[in-house]
């Protein structure tokens, strides 16, 4: 390993660290809201009980499953079960430095760990036991291979391997994730009509998606059933475009903590700082 490659180590570490003592702190400390007890609730439901429980719910049952088990280990204090959403985030960010590196290089790839680890948004998902991290991270594991797959020569079997386990992955722990999936679909179309003789990755594209459908199917009718007849009713009245944009803007760049009275002279400091980013 030569010299650059152990100061890009120690960079990427340092920073998964700090990430780590950032989540760490006051991890549990708080007892668990309303959607929180739910997923403990579900957790300790039999394997049977939490997958008819989850078909009347409003979210698919994989982060449920996986719960079930580390809870089985783990225990199910505020500490344990938020563990489990600390460690996606750590992979949501690991993962996040492999891809700025392959995008745009390594100092763009610290400089997204940086933003990540520090991340009043991420940290906020990273301690809450629900099943937000885990979707993002397998999201990002589906633009991962997207990656290799479109810009290699050929589309090798483990990055196709990697893209169909993790879109499944994700559509049985977040409904939102066919919206990324969506996107995915359109990038390859758009990707794919650029290149002369595409035949072959539209084949292999196109056993992704079946497969993907296949192995979705079982879920399907009771994803559809949720989608048009929601089990809960709206938990807020729908809000204008504009006040969509702040709401989210201040969750992303301020945090989901933050007292609203602050957040107008936050925004206002942020905004020249993101305009001197774009310079």
């Amino acid at each position: 390993m030569n010299h650059s490659r152990r100061v890009l180590l120690v960079a990427l570490l340092g920073a998964l660290l700090a990430a780590y003592a950032l989540r760490l702190q006051q991890l549990g400390a708080q007892s668990f809201w309303y959607d929180e007890t739910v997923t403990v609730y579900l957790a300790n439901q039999s394997i049977s009980g939490l997958i008819a429980h989850t078909a009347r719910d409003i979210h698919p049952p994989l982060y449920y499953l996986l719960l079930h088990f580390w809870v089985g280990f783990m225990g199910v204090s505020e500490f344990a079960v938020s563990y489990f959403s600390l460690l996606w985030g750590l992979l949501l960010i690991a993962s996040s430095f492999t891809l700025a590196r392959w995008l745009d290089g390594r100092q763009v790839a610290l400089l997204t760990v940086a933003l990540l680890a520090l991340s009043p948004f991420n940290i906020w998902y990273s301690q809450e036991a629900r099943m937000y991290t885990m979707g993002a991270t397998l999201g990002l594991w589906t633009l991962l291979a997207l990656w290799q797959l479109l810009r290699g020569r050929r589309m090798k079997k483990r990055w196709m391997i990697l893209w169909l386990v993790s879109a499944v992955a994700g559509l049985y722990t977040l409904y939102y994730f066919a919206f990324l999936l969506l996107w995915e679909a359109f990038f390859v179309a758009w990707w794919l009509w650029r290149e002369s003789n595409p035949r072959e990755r539209w084949q292999r594209w196109t056993l992704l998606a079946t497969l993907l459908l296949l192995l979705w199917s079982p879920w399907l009718p009771t994803a559809l059933h949720q989608a048009t007849t929601p089990p809960v009713p709206p938990w807020r009245t729908a809000v204008s475009p504009p006040r969509m944009f702040i709401e989210t803007l201040s969750a992303l760049a301020l945090g989901q903590s933050v007292d609203h009275q602050l957040i107008w002279p936050l925004i206002a400091l942020l905004v020249p700082v993101m305009l001197g980013g774009l310079i």
